[in-house]
């Protein structure tokens, strides 16, 4: 089954479906140093992976959410300040055990659909 998918954008090529397919200029894997990109007139900087930075707003949005929901907290309870600290430590080991036990996945779930509601276009 594997096989028909390898060899269906091959004939579709062949067909002249597919005009772009394997025609980007390809490179051996190898350790190359800048000199060697620039003789042959490689950007660096396009090899790279983008920085995606589309959810860093709604990542802020959330963080001053949960610092106003901590504020109200400290203000309804009258300042007791054993039950902030309280919360505020079960909160920091619950996003620590994200990270280590789901490489910070949960985290990565909740902006994301944080992410989808807030620029829902």
């Amino acid at each position: 089954m594997s096989m028909r998918f390898a060899v269906q954008p091959c004939q579709a090529e062949g067909r002249g479906l597919l005009r772009a397919f394997g025609r980007a200029r390809q490179l051996p894997k190898q350790q190359y140093s800048i000199e060697d990109l620039r003789l042959n007139k490689i950007e660096p900087e396009k090899l790279l992976a983008p920085n995606d930075e589309s959810l860093n707003r709604v990542r802020n949005i959330l963080q001053g959410a949960a610092a106003a929901g901590l504020g109200a907290l400290a203000w309804t309870s009258g300042f007791d300040m054993g039950r902030v600290v309280g919360t505020l430590a079960a909160a920091t080991f619950v996003l620590v055990a994200d990270q280590v036990a789901n490489m910070g996945g949960g985290e990565a779930l909740v902006v994301d659909t944080f992410g989808r509601l807030l620029d829902s276009k």
